[in-house]
């Protein structure tokens, strides 16, 4: 089976590693440009004296600390910079005009569901540009240098950590917080990890961070340690479905299959709509033994997002461990046609194939996974058993 670590809304990032059944991993809004709208805006741009400058508005909770989502997409909106669709990353271009093209092709990627097109490599790009330029203004210290300060104020309260920062400062964070986002996207968690793990300290009450960090971590295959920041993550923002649901497959993925279940009905519980959710707690409710109740939920993501190849790659799955071969394996053969690059579903295919006893098929099918992934484990180990299946029924 195949694991996805995988987007599905235009405001989350993915990974993948190799494993069981389908899961997601959502970081959230993605600088307040998706479905779900702008949020509400902590950060006020102006431009004055030809220099641009960022002020931090007094948070409506004192405790809420200093905020980075969002903060980009508003810098841009309140300077009212235009961008074109073939805007592209310029080192002479001005940092915010860098930052206007990022964000409008990283927008583009996320309405497409591409993390990896195009259009996030040149967003990665043009943060890069970004940063580079803002990183030189002389007020902008070494993290190592800002985290010092952080440590040894007299006061550790977030206000007097606000009053630590430099306006230049400030603006390369929120130019960096999307840049990470970006290298996240792409796979490239380990060349963010040191700018998420600054940036948790520098804005602990961020639950973007956190969450970042966390689905940063749990990319990298660190499982046990990906928790404690996706924890945090939901103990700041315990409304948001999509922190549930992170959650959820850290702990899954961690082998603590119950608490994956609670984590999985704690987001369904904030967001009843979303396929993917159900999705994911069918896959937990499999392998926890509760067979009917998982596939009840999976048969819901595939009502609800009929043409995903995945869920019904994993409904077709959940059908054979019950035992309806005939249902797995129509479903599993729509899949095929839906994702026919995904090398689980074809494995899958083969699978249930071979239950059925219809071998000749079963090698075909698995031909096809082969074509697709011939050095992956789980395809050797799908062709030593059906070698054997064969063995045995001649």
């Amino acid at each position: 089976m195949n694991l996805m670590l995988k987007r599905v809304t235009s405001d989350s990032f993915s990974s993948q590693v190799s494993s069981f059944l389908l899961l997601s991993l959502v970081w959230g809004c993605n600088a307040g440009i998706g479905p779900q709208g702008p949020q509400k805006a902590q950060v006020e741009a102006s431009l004055a004296a030809e220099e641009l400058r960022v002020e931090v508005t007094q948070p409506p909770v004192p405790q809420a600390g200093l905020r980075l989502s969002g903060a980009a997409a508003a810098w841009v909106g309140q300077l009212g910079v235009e961008v074109r669709d073939d805007c592209a990353p310029v080192a002479t271009a001005s940092p915010v005009d860098q930052l206007a093209c990022g964000l409008h092709h990283a927008q583009g990627a996320s309405l497409s569901y591409g993390a990896k097109s195009k259009s996030m490599f040149i967003a990665a790009e043009c943060f890069h540009w970004a940063m580079l330029k803002l990183s030189k203004a002389p007020q902008v210290r070494q993290d190592s240098d800002r985290l010092l300060l952080f440590r040894n104020s007299q006061s550790i309260n977030l206000q007097s950590q606000e009053g630590l920062l430099s306006r230049a400062e400030r603006r390369y964070d929120i130019v960096r917080f999307e840049w990470v986002r970006s290298q996240v996207a792409l796979g490239k968690a380990e060349s963010a990890l040191a700018s998420l793990e600054f940036l948790s300290e520098a804005y602990p009450r961020e639950p973007e961070v956190w969450g970042g960090l966390g689905v940063a971590l749990l990319g990298l295959g660190r499982l046990n340690q990906s928790i404690v920041p996706l924890t945090m993550a939901v103990k700041l923002e315990p409304q948001r479905a999509s922190r549930w649901d992170n959650l959820g497959t850290a702990q899954f993925l961690a082998g603590d299959v119950a608490q994956a279940v609670g984590s999985y009905r704690e987001a369904l519980s904030r967001d009843s709509l979303s396929p993917q959710i159900r999705a994911d707690l069918g896959a937990a409710l499999l392998i926890s033994g509760e067979i009917d109740e998982g596939i009840a939920h999976l048969r819901e993501a595939v009502r609800r997002e009929p043409k995903n190849g995945l869920y019904l790659s994993n409904l077709a799955y959940a059908l054979y461990i019950r035992g309806d071969l005939i249902e797995a394996r129509k479903q599993v053969e729509r899949a095929t046609l839906l994702a026919p690059k995904d090398v689980s579903t074809w494995l899958n295919l083969v699978t249930i194939l071979a239950a059925s006893s219809e071998l000749e098929a079963a090698q075909k099918a698995l031909l096809e996974a082969e074509k697709l992934e011939s050095t992956d484990p789980r395809v050797s180990k799908a062709r030593s058993d059906l070698n054997q299946i064969m063995q045995l029924k001649q």
